[in-house]
């Protein structure tokens, strides 16, 4: 936004008529931004000069270069500006918005001064806070980063940042900072120096036909090369911008110094423009550091040095791996042991086989770190075989490279009591990759612990040590990994991992995460116009970690005290990041660089420096033709030659030299930037007025008129208003002006201007905004104010100013916003019992209509959400509230809101009250969803949901737990005490004798308080036994090829032989000769049957199947081994010249060729042919069987529906490949094609055809009539 406000000042002091401010976002397309501009800051009379921005009313500018207060004051000061006074939210978005693009990653030390001060009262020690620039007490909105900094150790208020936003702090002001200048727009005369740009002084218009030297327009970028690329060639590119057209030459790090490179002597290099290409790169001769030079006659820049490497990846080791042995539920990690590579490359791992791969995010036990290991938090028997790790390297280029697969790591599981093991991070972590990051990567920390749970996964918790979490900062993977993109320096610190088992311990680690910097500039160079003979200090800051050195170029030759003449000895002072020259002369003209470097690399600003000797000129700036002035009021008379050395100002009026003051207090004074300026304008100052403008090398001149006119005056203004709250309310004003004269409206609210268009950058994209609540009237509302969707914060006072070239005329009105009532303060509580509580509040803002009653919400901070206690309380409005709240729950911690009505409406509720907690009492609730089952033989599981903790009602919750075997007498319950507020789950040890067998359960809660209700009885079942039944006369029948058939008979469903309640039956199978039975693939079955089909399995084969019944306990035992061989192959040919006749008005006639079969298929049995409706699945198709004819009619058919329809063979090894492509149809009497019309598909009358396949591609219609239609 700020170049595009610069280009905005540089349209000149022109007055540009509001017209109601007709202009809109649609003027863009044929006026241009900067138009739109001047539109939405047409409020002032004059723009921002650069490098002031503009905001309403007000220009800002924003010295980087840091300075200490009092000089910062006085640099301001010097142009009738202050230090900024904050006084408005959008005032603070604007600031906010600057150092956010402009401040990035800047040090946390590095403060920018504004004009607040605390005071502290002698006598009260009362603090107030106001701002020096404008007098005003700081009230309302205010805009600290923390509560506690308005409490800091010293008077000042700066902005600073945490890294995240920006705010304000009290602090110190014993160093140098940064600071923000603010200006009125009706005085912007007084700005002494405008910034001079490299146009200056030059009459060329056109920007583009400038001379300028170098400036980078694309800085080139390190490269990594791979050795197997496919792309056998490098190229690095710089671009550069500037007039003349800029040359290009490279340069490479030989021998510890920068050789130039010359494509003429060495043919693998090419230079196109500012893209150098190096042809068959070799490691050995080309890796190292390349840096580009830009010239053209002003000078010459370089480039920032950048890398070029080359990336390998070795392959593994074939060393057979070493086994690990791990036992069941324990946790383990394999070693990747990566092979040499460079440079980082990502991991994955399989089992068995490449279509396996281990994937984190289903298995959340399992954890692949970026140090290559495979983790598992614990291991089970399903997770035994053999693991391989896979490489690749991401970062190559354009590679034809593979990724690499390590030799096979085998894990073998032993078989172990399931039993809970508690979180315990992993050594080493949590982990930070990189190791070492730079400001802009892209950070992960990774965090692991092993550890087993039956209730579910573990659960991950990132925290930062005296700070948040990163906001770009995303936790991913189970919350195992940190992300942190693009890390900042403020991201650097220690973060915390902690790893909890639910319902159990936790184990937590920390890591340090430092953060480097490769420097980076946070006030870079400009470029410098320079008065011959004068002096020029060029600055420039950079950051970096570690610190960074500098040094200073000119024309791309290092400048030191040693390089210099001893002429220049005495002319240049180098010291760190400011070079000064005196005596400025024709020699120094030329492209300077300020250098930056630490270990991480070194970065380069540039600048222009052109020495100017100009005598004075209005080419560019003349005199206004007329300045208007009304009698009484003020006016200025611009004078702004260029000149070099700076001009001597003097004044004539109609032709007579006059001998103006620079006393601000006399009625006519001239400025100190040569400008005259007129306080209560009279008839008397009327007439021509000549600015001279001389310095030694000459003297130039420029006449303007002033005219005095009558006073504006406003005829029709605002009137005090009431509009409702949401709605629109409308203020007029309508001024008498004198004709010459444009008039502008403004309207302003409690003394802030009203924005009605804004321009907003999001540090990506200009957008511009229309103010939601506030817009001009039009036609004979012009002038006048739209208040849309009213708020109540927009009560108060509007001012109408309208505002000419030479007045200012404003009338002030009160609009009044009314609605339901505002937020009632002081909610206090007086009383506490276990379930009730005793409420005070005070009376709010009835917001123009009486009280009526009140309405009471809670907040129970277990809950988590806000409820109605009580409602409609009635109360007089001028006595405090106070009510009882009953149906609280014991030993819970409360907040309390009051919400106010009236008629028109519920208002907002007030502030939540302090925290108040309730009594402790024995739990009231019931234990809900008692139940169980389940578990492992001898096992009677009894779970149920624990008590939400805002009924358990007081502290040391547990739970009593009761159970007897069912039809046994009442007192013979046992009870056990399970301790713990979350427990919801216990199980007794009844006996493996005690296998599914009944019981009845019940479960109450307890606190410190007593025993609360028991819930209703329950029946549920023991732990199942493993079945001891066998399948018998297991059979298999060949299906199909690749499908057998198994049946068998059942087991019976009793207690004796399932143990339990059957759930299905499992089908192993496996092949005989190529594997065992550990291999096997096996098939569930659900529920009680006789025989199950296995399908996908090999043409022509031997396969070994038997069968088992299980239940949730396991599987029982397995049958005999039985083998059988699927059959040989379905048809392999498909049916062809598949011919569709109309046969009738339901049926047609299809026929097709034949197939044959070969000794791999089984014989064909016959064709089939299978047709559907188009839009249909095929699963409802009909198929009809033609046996081993090839052709067959079919009836039945609907007329006017395209059906779809293919044809196949089929044998006893199943069917074969359906005919290709699918035939659609329309059924009809007859079709034919009338005429081939070029501008149409074609025409088409059903009159009686026979189409083939290809023709049908096309489109098959058999018509049921005739019909024209045409296809488009």
């Amino acid at each position: 936004m700020h170049d595009l406000l610069f280009h905005a000042g540089k349209l000149g002091h022109r007055h540009i008529p509001d017209k109601g401010c007709t202009g809109s976002i649609m003027g863009l397309k044929s006026r241009g931004f900067i138009l739109l501009l001047n539109l939405v800051y047409a409020s002032a009379q004059y723009d921002c000069p650069p490098p002031w921005l503009p905001l309403e009313d007000k220009c800002y500018k924003f010295q980087m270069y840091p300075a200490m207060l009092p000089d910062a004051e006085a640099a301001c000061g010097k142009d009738g500006a202050t230090l900024i006074s904050i006084e408005s939210a959008s005032q603070h978005q604007f600031v906010k918005d600057w150092l956010s693009v402009n401040e990035v990653g800047s040090d946390k030390d590095r403060k920018w001064f504004t004009s607040g001060r605390k005071e502290v009262t002698s006598q009260t020690n009362e603090v107030r806070f106001f701002w020096e620039g404008n007098g005003q007490e700081i009230e309302g909105a205010q805009f600290w980063l923390k509560d506690e900094d308005r409490m800091n150790p010293g008077d000042h208020i700066l902005y600073y940042t945490d890294g995240i936003n920006w705010g304000w702090q009290v602090g110190e002001v014993t160093k140098a900072q940064p600071y923000i200048c603010e200006i009125n727009k009706a005085e912007i005369y007084k700005i002494i120096d405008a910034e001079r740009g490299l146009d200056y002084g030059i009459a060329e218009t056109n920007i583009a036909a400038l001379q300028k030297g170098p400036v980078v327009v694309r800085q080139p970028r390190d490269f990594i090369y791979d050795t197997k690329s496919v792309k056998q060639y490098v190229d690095l590119e710089c671009i550069a911008d500037g007039n003349p057209q800029v040359a290009y030459s490279w340069f490479t790090r030989r021998d510890g110094s920068m050789m130039m490179i010359d494509p003429m002597v060495e043919s693998r290099y090419t230079l196109i423009n500012g893209k150098l290409i190096i042809h068959d790169p070799e490691d050995t001769q080309d890796n190292g550091d390349y840096q580009c030079k830009m010239e053209n006659s002003i000078g010459s820049i370089l480039s920032n040095i950048v890398q070029l490497s080359f990336g390998y990846l070795l392959d593994f080791s074939k060393a057979v791996r070493k086994p690990i042995i791990v036992d069941a539920h324990e946790g383990t990690g394999l070693p990747c042991n990566a092979p040499k590579h460079y440079p980082e490359i990502l991991y994955s791992w399989y089992r068995n086989n490449i279509m396996n791969f281990v994937r984190p995010e289903l298995k959340p036990y399992t954890f692949i770190s970026n140090n290559g290991k495979l983790y598992f938090s614990s291991v089970t028997k399903d997770d035994e075989g053999e693991y391989y790790c896979m490489v690749l390297s991401p970062r190559a280029g354009v590679s034809s490279s593979e990724g690499k697969v390590s030799m096979p790591i085998r894990l073998s599981v032993r078989e172990a009591i399931a039993s809970i093991r508690e979180p315990q991070i992993e050594n080493g972590f949590p982990m930070v990759f990189p190791s070492s990051p730079k400001k802009g990567d892209n950070v992960r920390i990774e965090c692991f612990a092993m550890g087993y749970s039956d209730l579910g996964n573990l659960q991950y918790q990132w925290t930062k040590e005296g700070s948040r979490i990163p906001p770009q900062a995303k936790i991913i993977d189970h919350g195992r990994v940190l992300n942190i993109p693009k890390v900042q320096i403020a991201d650097s610190g220690t973060y915390r991992c902690k790893v909890t088992r639910v319902n159990g311990q936790s184990d937590e680690a920390t890591v340090v995460l430092p953060v480097d910097a490769t420097p980076y500039f946070t006030i870079p160079l400009k470029d410098q116009i320079v008065d011959l003979d004068g002096t020029v200090s060029l600055r420039c800051v950079a950051d970096g970690i570690p610190s960074v050195d500098y040094k200073w170029l000119k024309n791309s030759e290092i400048l030191t005290q040693n390089s210099l003449t001893p002429e220049d000895k005495e002319r240049f002072t180098i010291s760190n990041n400011v070079l000064t020259i005196r005596n400025v002369n024709d020699k120094d003209n030329g492209m300077y660089q300020c250098a930056a470097a630490n270990l991480h690399g070194s970065r380069y600003s540039s600048a222009q420096l052109r020495v100017l000797s100009l005598a004075p000129t209005f080419a560019k700036y003349p005199l206004h033709r007329t300045t208007f002035a009304t009698i009484g009021g003020n006016a200025t008379i611009i004078c702004r030659p260029e000149a070099a050395p700076r001009a001597d100002i003097q004044w004539k009026k109609n032709g007579r030299p006059q001998s103006y003051s620079t006393n601000p207090s006399d009625r006519v004074h001239m400025l100190p930037n040569g400008n005259l300026h007129f306080t209560a304008a009279t008839r008397s100052d009327r007439g021509n007025y000549t600015c001279i403008a001389t310095n030694s090398l000459g003297e130039a001149e420029s006449q303007g008129e002033l005219e005095v006119l009558a006073t504006t005056s406003i005829t029709q203004f605002p009137r005090r208003t009431v509009v409702h709250v949401n709605r629109t309310g409308f203020m007029p004003c309508e001024a008498s002006h004198n004709p010459l004269l444009d008039v502008s409206y403004l309207w302003y609210h409690n003394n802030r201007m009203i924005d009605f268009l804004k321009v907003k950058y999001d540090g990506a994209q200009y957008s511009i905004i229309s103010e939601p609540h506030f817009a001009r009237g039009e036609g004979i509302n012009r002038g006048g104010l739209y208040i849309m969707d009213a708020k109540f914060y927009h009560a108060g006072d509007y001012t109408c100013v309208v505002q000419t070239s030479s007045s200012t005329q404003s009338r002030t009105a009160l609009l009044q916003v009314i609605g339901p009532p505002g937020e009632p303060p002081g909610i206090v509580g007086l009383k506490v019992t276990t379930t009730t509580i005793t409420l005070s509040w005070g009376v709010g803002a009835d917001n123009g209509r009486p009280i009526t009653a009140y309405t009471i919400e809670g907040y129970n901070e277990d809950e988590k959400i806000w409820r109605e206690f009580k409602t409609n309380i009635v109360g007089k409005e001028k006595d405090d509230r106070n009510t009882t709240v009953t149906g609280l729950s014991p030993f819970s911690n409360y907040r309390f809101r009051v919400r106010a009505i009236n008629v028109l409406g519920i208002g907002k509720a007030s502030l939540p009250s302090t925290m108040y907690t309730t009594l402790a009492a024995p739990p009231l609730e019931i234990p809900h969803n008692v139940g169980g089952g389940g578990g492992k033989v001898g096992d009677l599981v009894i779970t149920w949901d624990p008590l939400p903790k805002w009924h358990q009602n007081g502290k040391d919750v547990g739970y009593k737990v009761y159970y007897k075997e069912k039809f046994l007498i009442d007192d013979q319950w046992t009870e056990n005490i399970v301790k713990g507020n979350s427990r919801n789950r216990y199980v007794a040890l009844v006996g493996s004798n005690k296998f599914y067998t009944q019981y009845d359960v019940m479960v109450r809660a307890f606190n410190e308080r007593g025993d609360g209700p028991p819930s209703e009885i329950v029946t549920i079942w023991s732990a199942e036994d493993i079945p001891i039944g066998v399948p018998t006369n297991v059979r298999i029948e060949q299906y199909n090829a690749t499908a057998l058939m198994v049946t068998w008979n059942p087991v019976p469903d009793t207690i004796e032989q399932i143990k339990g309640v059957l759930k299905g039956y499992r089908i192993n199978y496996w092949k005989e000769e190529t594997e065992d039975e550990g291999m096997a693939i096996y098939r569930p079955l659900s529920g009680q049957r006789d025989h199950g089909l296995i399908i996908g399995l090999d043409v022509k084969t031997y396969y070994l199947v038997n069968v088992q019944v299980f239940n949730s306990a396991g599987n029982g035992p397995k049958s005999e081994d039985y083998v059988e061989e699927t059959l040989r192959s379905a048809p392999m040919n498909q049916p062809t010249e598949v011919h569709v006749e109309v046969h009738g008005d339901n049926s047609i006639h299809v026929r097709w060729r034949g197939v044959s079969t070969s000794i791999f298929e089984e014989p064909l049995e016959g064709y089939k042919v299978r047709y559907w409706k188009n839009g249909e699945s095929r699963y409802v198709a009909h198929d009809v069987n033609a046996e081993k004819k090839t052709n067959i009619r079919l009836k039945g058919l609907e007329q006017n529906i395209l059906y779809n329809l293919r044809v196949f063979g089929y044998s006893r090894g199943g069917e074969g490949l359906s005919s290709s492509p699918t035939v659609q149809f329309i059924l009809g009497p007859s079709c034919r094609i009338l005429e081939n019309n070029p501008e149409r598909r074609f025409e088409y009358a059903c009159d009686g055809c026979s189409l083939q396949i290809s023709t049908l591609l096309l489109s098959l219609l058999l018509c049921v009539h005739f019909l024209w239609h045409q296809l488009h």
